[in-house]
């Protein structure tokens, strides 16, 4: 199947067809390749030879075309409930699309290429809009049906333990000055200076806010939760040694120098059910309802009359 796609520039050159028929609405060539567009781009640009990209541009294809057919039963299915999709979703739609290519320019050169116009990718993006909403109702409906004893999720629980079992960890949040021009002693100054503020009651939030050069520190220097080998050496030496509450002294890493502080401090241990409860039930949902609106799908499909046909 992968023959017709040497190259992102060869869809130019294809001449549309019908690859499927679902009922009477056909699914045309071109759609496929468009919506595996993206797919294809990033297998011709990694794939490290011939026979990986075409292995993995007939996957991509074949993906497309089954998502194609799925969205055809759905759609059926939007025009039975009397479904719509508001404008402004499908707005948004368009710009999300748009993002994903490097420039505007790109954008409407792959579109010219795919055949497409802006209104057929505002009406196909329509639809594929349509059946995901088709597909959240009848996922929300199912979840709403499953019934969730105490010993599906106590099951649940020991089967899944090592999920709700963590090694010793902290809460961590940094101040980091950055060393310019190989200056190490301003830089080691300006920490000394921060580190005196803190002696004095000042606030590590506040100074991390004010002085921290790495991202995180708008909000406080948050790191966030880490465990032991998160951290590289300089760093897991001595953060792990702080009390709840404690702030370092002035550390020398790479590039820098940094002061932690920890905000929270947890032992190794298991998250006891009682409280692993409220994230095991709507999981149980959800693979419930994931399990039910594939069977529904499928008897979607037997339902329907599905015809495939070659690829030109």
């Amino acid at each position: 199947m992968a023959a017709f796609l040497p190259a992102a520039t060869a869809r130019a050159e294809i001449v549309d067809a019908v690859v499927a028929v679902v009922d009477r609405e056909p699914i045309l060539q071109s759609e496929i390749l468009a919506d595996a567009a993206l797919q294809l781009q990033e297998v011709q640009q990694f794939a490290p030879d011939e026979a990986t990209f075409n292995r993995e541009a007939d996957q991509a294809v074949q993906r497309a075309l089954e998502d194609a057919i799925e969205n055809r039963l759905l759609l059926r299915e939007a025009r039975l409930m009397g479904l719509q999709v508001m404008d402004v979703l499908v707005e948004d739609r368009m710009k999300e699309v748009r993002a994903l290519y490097p420039s505007n320019e790109v954008f409407e050169e792959e579109l010219r290429r795919s055949g497409e116009t802006l209104s057929d990718l505002r009406e196909r993006l329509r639809k594929q809009l349509l059946a995901r909403r088709v597909a959240a109702e009848r996922r929300r409906v199912f979840e709403q049906r499953a019934v969730i004893s105490e010993s599906d999720i106590a099951q649940y629980y020991q089967d899944n333990i090592a999920r709700f079992s963590h090694p010793e960890r902290i809460r961590l949040r940094q101040i980091f000055l950055g060393v310019r021009g190989g200056d190490w002693d301003a830089a080691e100054a300006k920490a000394q200076e921060i580190l005196d503020e803190l002696a004095a009651g000042g606030s590590f939030e506040e100074l991390a806010a004010a002085h921290s050069e790495l991202p995180g520190a708008e909000d406080g220097g948050i790191v966030g939760w880490v465990i032991p080998g998160d951290l590289i050496d300089e760093l897991e030496s001595v953060a792990f040694t702080l009390e709840e509450g404690e702030h370092s002294g002035l550390i020398r890493i790479p590039g820098g120098v940094c002061i932690l502080l920890v905000d929270s401090r947890e032992v190794s241990g298991t998250v006891p059910l009682a409280e692993a409860r409220s994230e095991i039930e709507p999981a149980l949902r959800r693979d419930y309802a994931d399990a039910r609106y594939r069977e529904w799908v499928v008897q979607l499909r037997e339902a329907a009359q599905i015809r495939i046909y070659q690829f030109n």
